[in-house]
C-alpha cells in the first residue's frame, strides 16, 4: 500500500499531533519529544545524567536527566524493551526511544540509552519497530 502521508510529496518532517502517540493517549500538551529535544540531552551545558538501577525504589532501571539550571527538573527515561521480526528483546540494556521528528519515508528519528556506559547518539529506525514512547511536555 502506497503512503498516503509523510512521503517525499507532502514536506512534513514531523508528526502530527493526531499521528503523535503521546499526543493521542496522553492529551493536552503531551507530545513526543523532538529530535531537537532529544539532542539537548546529549549536551551536558543543559544537563546531568546518571545510570539509576532503581528509580524512586520502582525497581525500574534507566538513565535520570537532572537540568544544570535547576536540579528539581528531571527527566526519566527507562529502560525497555522493543519489538522486532514479532519478538520482544532487551538491546544492550538500552531504550530506543521514538522522538516526533522524520526522516524520510518510514523512518522516524529514535533515542538509545545504554545503561552501562550512557553512550548516547540519535539513530533511526522504521516506524513498524515495536519502540517505546515516552511523552513530554513543552
Amino acid at each position: 500500500a502506497a503512503m498516503t502521508k509523510y512521503n517525499s510529496t507532502d514536506g512534513l518532517t514531523s508528526l502530527q499531533a493526531v499521528d503523535d502517540a503521546a499526543s493521542v493517549n496522553m492529551g493536552g500538551a503531551w507530545h513526543m519529544p523532538t529530535s531537537t529535544q532529544i539532542s539537548e540531552l546529549l549536551n551536558t551545558a543543559y544537563v546531568t545524567n546518571q545510570s539509576v538501577t532503581n528509580y524512586q525504589g520502582s525497581g525500574v532501571s534507566g538513565t535520570l536527566y537532572t537540568s544544570v539550571v535547576d536540579n528539581s527538573q528531571t527527566l526519566f527515561f527507562p529502560i525497555s524493551r522493543y519489538c522486532a521480526d514479532g519478538e520482544f528483546n532487551y538491546r544492550n540494556e538500552s531504550a530506543l526511544i521514538w522522538s516526533q521528528s522524520l526522516k524520510n519515508n518510514d523512518v522516524i528519528w529514535g533515542r538509545t540509552l545504554t545503561n552501562e556506559n550512557l553512550e548516547r547518539f540519535l539513530g533511526q529506525n522504521h516506524r513498524y519497530a515495536g519502540l517505546v514512547v515516552r511523552g513530554v511536555i513543552g
